[in-house]
């Protein structure tokens, strides 16, 4: 454990240096990790070689990036040190209202496809830019610690694919010995500093969370020997509000064998995708009209030692935006049923665009 303006230092040496690096912090936890790789290589995790820090694209056809432990450091940091906390009021100005209209004609779309096709659920997303400046990674990815603080919150580099920055509310699986947990996250609502006992839920955001559930409970099935559940809950994510049912339970058999079919059952989940899966999956590629890169990939730790010991801790990559030498990527969407209102599914994204533009302010 080193200190943290040295941890800082050491990240902001490596990023000089454009060698491969993660930094990132759990939930709930004030300890942040930092794993750091001595070459540019471009690293893919093999079925006798994935430990290491997994950084995974939206697309499974595509292959993820490993980070070894070739270094690793952690400093514990205190919520609320060293840096100023972002405004809570901002608002987003467009040049012109083409981008909503095409976003909300899109939507449309997808209702009308939902309603006359077998798809159930469809998530739509896109994305935006804003002017990189004289922003410092290294305040931002503060920022990001600071504000939230429930959320797995990472900074991650490598020369040869970019930055990425993000505070995900999602776990696709965490897995231990034998034992796993995993969620079920649907439906948005404004937090609105009201108790989450008292948030309403409307018949949409209800049944798009019922969907998310039952797809993953029969992901879960055929590998779990013990399977639990609980929630539907409402839970708050920084300034948003979304209805969670949480999975616990029991592996079969040795994670080593289950785990990688399990997360090729689980990703992309019925949250970032829809259902059915490759339907969904198949109308995304066809007509989102962007290439959505590592935005709700997956991301985090696998350590698979021996047959019987196994640390899986990943989690969806939400929340998140894309440095480029000038400007910034955030990405965000929606689930869309055959319920969905556009103008509605707009103002999601909106209220979703904050968790990034909060901390860029």
């Amino acid at each position: 454990m080193i200190d943290c303006p040295l941890f800082f230092d050491k990240i902001q040496n490596q990023l000089l240096l454009e060698r491969p690096f993660v930094v990132y912090r759990k939930p709930g936890e004030n300890t942040v990790n930092g794993i750091l790789q001595h070459s540019e290589e471009l690293i893919r995790p093999e079925p006798d070689n994935s430990d290491g820090f997994i950084f995974a694209p939206f697309d499974a056809s595509r292959k993820a990036v490993l980070l070894p432990f070739d270094e690793v450091c952690q400093c514990i940091y205190e919520v609320g040190s060293d840096i100023e906390h972002s405004k809570e009021n901002q608002h987003k100005v467009y040049e012109d209202n083409t981008i909503q209209q095409s976003y909300e004609k899109l939507i449309a779309d997808t209702v009308n496809s939902i309603e006359n096709s077998d798809l159930e659920k469809v998530v739509i997303s896109r994305k935006f830019t804003v002017s990189r400046d004289q922003r410092d990674p290294v305040i931002i990815y503060k920022r990001l610690l600071n504000t939230y603080p429930d959320a797995f919150v990472y900074w991650w580099f490598h020369p040869v694919i970019g930055m990425w920055m993000g505070a995900t509310p999602e776990t696709l699986l965490i897995s231990e010995n034998h034992r796993f947990h995993t969620m079920a996250l649907a439906g948005t609502r404004l937090n609105r500093d009201i108790d989450p006992g008292e948030v309403e839920w409307g018949r949409k955001e209800i049944r798009e969370q019922a969907l998310v559930t039952e797809s993953i409970e029969a992901c879960l099935r055929p590998v779990a020997k013990e399977l639990n559940s609980t929630g539907p809950d409402t839970v708050a994510a920084g300034r948003l509000y979304h209805l969670c049912t949480k999975f616990e339970g029991v592996l079969k058999s040795a994670g080593k064998s289950v785990l990688p079919e399990l997360i090729q059952a689980l990703h992309p989940t019925p949250a970032v995708c829809g259902l059915p899966k490759e339907d969904a999956l198949k109308f995304i590629l066809e007509n989102e009209g962007y290439d959505r890169e590592y935005y709700a990939g997956y991301l985090g730790i696998c350590k698979m030692e021996t047959e019987g010991s196994e640390l899986l801790e990943l989690f969806v990559n939400l929340r998140c935006m894309k440095w480029t030498v000038d400007h910034i990527e955030i990405f965000v969407g929606g689930g869309i049923t055959d319920d969905s209102d556009p103008h509605s599914e707009w103002m999601e994204t909106e209220n979703k665009s904050m968790t990034m533009l909060r901390v860029l302010n």
